[in-house]
């Protein structure tokens, strides 16, 4: 990734995080995802990928990520729909 994409995608999360929790400030994020090409898809393959906030240790990525397990198991995971705001 380059570093104007990273800091693109940065500020995007904190900007974010901001307009969602009252001007709260992001203090670490995870972000994963899945991609494929046609081919990917034909072949039945999916790249994924992590990025995480410049300087964040991995051991944070890594309770990041471990909370939003526990949440989708433990908790019910419903996706907010604009109808719920």
């Amino acid at each position: 990734m380059s570093d104007q994409t990273k800091a693109a995608l940065d500020a995007a999360v904190a900007a974010h995080v901001a307009d969602e929790c009252a001007g709260a400030l992001t203090t670490g994020w995870a972000l994963i995802c899945a991609a494929a090409t046609d081919q990917d898809f034909a072949n039945g393959q999916t790249e994924y990928f992590v990025e995480q906030a410049d300087m964040q240790p991995h051991h944070s990525t890594l309770g990041l990520v471990s909370q939003h397990k526990l949440m989708v198991e433990n908790v019910g995971w419903e996706l907010a729909t604009e109808e719920d705001d």
